[in-house]
Formats: structure tokens, C-alpha cells, sequence
């Protein structure tokens, strides 16, 4: 996938940086997200929110995704 500029690339839903979308990968953290159709270009922005605190393994699966 080229993502480009990442405005039409969905951050959650597509296969664009993982072997799998990333809903697939981390279905806890897809669960509660705030904005399930995000794309790359606004979640690179920090634009995420979820819909409670990320503590433990929440947090660990986060830091993956951002590394």
C-alpha cells in the first residue's frame, strides 16, 4: 500500500504498515477507539483518543504501533 500523504488511507482498516490492518492486529485497542475510521495522516498527528486510559498491555500495544 502506498500511503502517500495518508489522508485516504484509513488507519485502522487498512494493511498499510503491519502484515494485517491494525484493527486485526490489536482488536483491544480498535475496541476503543474513539474514531474507528481515522486516517494515517490525522492519527500521525496524535489526533487518537480512546474512549478510556491506556495502562499495561493497552499501553505496551500503543507504543508498538507508534515504533
Amino acid at each position: 500500500m502506498i500511503v502517500k500523504d495518508g489522508t485516504k488511507t484509513l488507519f485502522w482498516k487498512v494493511t498499510w504498515s503491519m502484515e494485517k490492518p491494525l484493527e486485526k492486529l490489536f482488536p483491544h485497542l480498535f475496541k476503543i477507539c474513539s474514531q474507528p475510521n481515522i486516517s494515517v495522516a490525522l492519527a500521525k498527528q496524535n489526533s487518537v483518543d480512546f474512549s478510556r486510559w491506556l495502562i499495561d498491555d493497552l499501553r505496551a500495544y500503543w507504543c508498538q504501533i507508534l515504533n
